[in-house]
């Protein structure tokens, strides 16, 4: 299986007579994936992990291959090891960790930064 990635995009082009800076909208991004990933990396904790948690670290793999992508209004959180789909998804022998998707949600939760993001879209 191959790694993981967790993509997010922010889509406001419904809306009319708006503006939006593209600048700190994609600052927000940005800084909401690094979050994201600085969560995951903080939340693994020792090996073994129990079931529901996020992984544990064994040989540090894991962790050193999470990458974060952001341009524009996308961006990518991924995993680059082989098994992080595994560790995501549960085994018939393993039950599932928490990984990218959990980290994204938890840190959204815990530091949206709206006011930062409500900044970047201007309504006329």
């Amino acid at each position: 299986m191959a790694g993981l990635s967790i993509s997010l995009s922010v889509s406001i082009d419904k809306i009319p007579n708006v503006t939006i800076d593209e600048g700190l909208l994609a600052a927000w991004l940005q800084e909401r994936l690094d979050d994201a990933r600085n969560h995951f990396i903080s939340s693994c904790g020792a090996s073994p992990s129990a079931p529901g948690d996020f992984p544990g670290v064994r040989t540090g793999a894991l962790v050193g291959s999470i990458s974060v992508e952001a341009s524009g209004r996308s961006g990518s959180i991924s995993a680059g090891v082989a098994y992080a789909g595994y560790l995501a998804s549960g085994t018939r022998k393993m039950a599932k960790r928490k990984m990218l998707a959990e980290a994204l949600d938890e840190s959204l939760s815990a530091n949206p930064q709206a006011e930062q993001l409500a900044q970047a879209v201007r309504f006329e």
